[in-house]
């Protein structure tokens, strides 16, 4: 069930497409039923995540931090979700750019997972 896996995992990524069903799948109830040491990581559609809601948990600590896909010039991240230290994003176009990115992308992670909160602003 989406409870269990939301109160059991230590990484939810989402990866779908969206529709009225399911914007703002992940809100303030399932944010609350994650571990606090979790990762949420949307690389679909902005609207799958409440931005108010994660930049409310990421400022309290309830979960571990978050990683946003985003299109920059879509994007509509607001200032008190872009202020989390927790948080990473990198704007969608990375993954058409290929080799070029891929060492990059990897780095930055591997920094915010140790600990590094690297921030690359998708604006």
């Amino acid at each position: 069930s989406m409870d269990a896996l939301l109160s059991k995992s230590d990484f939810i990524s989402l990866h779908c497409s969206i529709d009225p069903c399911n914007r703002h799948l992940v809100s303030g109830p399932q944010l609350d039923q994650m571990k606090s040491d979790a990762y949420l990581i949307n690389a679909s559609h902005d609207d799958l995540v409440n931005e108010h809601a994660l930049a409310q948990a990421l400022m309290l600590e309830l979960i571990g931090g978050a990683g946003l896909d985003m299109c920059p010039a879509a994007s509509q991240v607001g200032e008190e979700l872009i202020q989390c230290d927790n948080l990473v994003t990198l704007p969608q176009p990375l993954n058409e750019a290929g080799e070029a990115t891929d060492g990059w992308v990897l780095d930055t992670s591997e920094d915010f997972f140790k600990g590094d909160a690297t921030r690359v602003d998708a604006r």
